[in-house]
């Protein structure tokens, strides 16, 4: 977490708060008086030169830190408006006054779609490979050639290639400060009585590992089942399940980082039930915003012997308002982890730090996190053998605790 002994200025895009306004509107309230507020509105001066709407601030403002997500349908208009906020912001103009600088920059995102490695359908329905559109990388692109930014704090990033291409594919040294929401997800599961004592946590795929072991650890609740897919025609497919035996009476917990229909994580749930889980429910981190998600996950939770109880996910991204209100689903407020992380940044004393230090979540790779399930559930890893110092596994890294 960068540190600095000077009070930051919070600044941001428009489009970016005309798309996720409760956000915008909570951190404004949340960071009070403290932090200075700024619209960087790239249509004001008629040549469009992107300017800061804070009158009286002086240029070298230490802190500057933009809040956005780059994710969805929404997600080129939002890359697109993040670089072009900082682009406005990193650089002098000799000659230009108008505009204040910043000597920093610090991006905050509450959602960073993944690398794109895995198969997709197109439209057209051909299947593509390796999709071209990796958001992460063209990210990095953006802050090695406009945006110059110093530090990245993400919150749940899908996968470890994405911080790999923010830290390494910059052509310098950018801090990435991964943050995750499921520690609010337990407390609020806690409150509302969706962690009963026969749970066990499961894990959804390997993309899940890390996270579905922070949630054990969070909750206190024994990891038991974990489900291996591969992918067949772009689409991923259960391949194994290990632990199985174990999750029989037990309301299982199933942990994923994100869903976009629903499909996936209602598979899972029926396999659960077959293998004798009392009910499911899905812990997700980030909605996709998919056409027609709400009136598919709505179906899929009606439906009698599916054994989905409910499910659980955030508002890191707008388009948690498809699912909003919705039978069955419990939306968690990321917005005052998103503040504490902002207060760190911006005023980082010691306690500021100390208050975001328990939802930072360390990455490694699919082998580290391998040996850490073998050592602790070795029936969770039975494809994994410690004493293959050249072990692969084929799918994408993730994350490791």
């Amino acid at each position: 977490m960068p540190i600095s002994e000077t009070i930051g200025r919070l600044a941001f895009h428009p489009s970016a708060r005309d798309l996720h306004p409760g956000f915008f509107n909570f951190l404004e309230a949340e960071l009070g008086p403290d932090v200075q507020i700024a619209v960087v509105n790239p249509d004001h001066f008629s040549d469009r030169t992107p300017r800061l709407d804070i009158p009286g601030i002086p240029s070298g403002a230490p802190l500057v830190v933009i809040p956005g997500f780059i994710s969805g349908p929404h997600a080129e208009i939002l890359l697109s408006a993040l670089t072009k906020t900082g682009h406005a912001l990193r650089f002098p103009h000799p000659t230009d006054s108008r505009s204040p600088w910043a000597n920093q920059i610090h991006f905050l995102l509450t959602d960073l779609e993944g690398r794109g490695n895995k198969p997709t359908i197109q439209g057209n329905g051909n299947l593509v490979p390796y999709p071209e559109l990796q958001y992460a990388y063209y990210l990095a692109d953006a802050l090695r050639d406009l945006g110059k930014a110093d530090s990245v704090t993400l919150l749940d990033p899908h996968d470890v290639e994405s911080v790999r291409a923010l830290r390494e594919g910059t052509g310098k040294t950018i801090e990435v400060t991964t943050i995750t929401a499921l520690r609010e997800i337990a407390n609020n599961m806690r409150q509302n009585n969706l962690l009963p004592d026969n749970s066990g946590v499961v894990i959804a795929d390997n993309g899940a590992i890390g996270r579905a072991h922070f949630f054990a650890h969070t909750t206190e609740i024994p990891l038991v089942t974990r489900i291996v897919k591969e992918r067949k025609n772009g689409k991923p497919v259960i391949a194994a399940v290990y632990g199985g035996e174990d999750i029989k009476g037990r309301t299982a917990i199933l942990v994923d980082d994100m869903t976009a229909t629903g499909g996936t994580i209602f598979t899972d749930a029926e396999e659960l039930i077959k293998l004798g889980a009392d009910a499911v429910i899905a812990v997700i981190t980030h909605l996709k915003g998919v056409r027609g998600a709400r009136e598919k996950i709505a179906y899929q939770l009606k439906q009698e012997g599916g054994g989905l109880k409910a499910i659980v996910a955030t508002n890191s991204t707008p388009y948690y308002t498809q699912l909003d209100l919705l039978t069955g689903v419990h939306i968690v407020s990321v917005y005052p982890l998103m503040a504490r992380a902002a207060r760190a940044i911006l005023i980082p004393t010691a306690e500021n730090i100390a208050a975001l230090n328990l939802d930072i979540f360390p990455i490694g790779t699919l082998k580290q996190y391998l040996e850490t399930l073998y050592r602790e559930y070795p029936g969770l890893a039975l494809d994994y053998q410690p004493a293959n110092d050249n072990y692969q596994d084929p799918t994408e890294q993730i994350f490791a605790t």
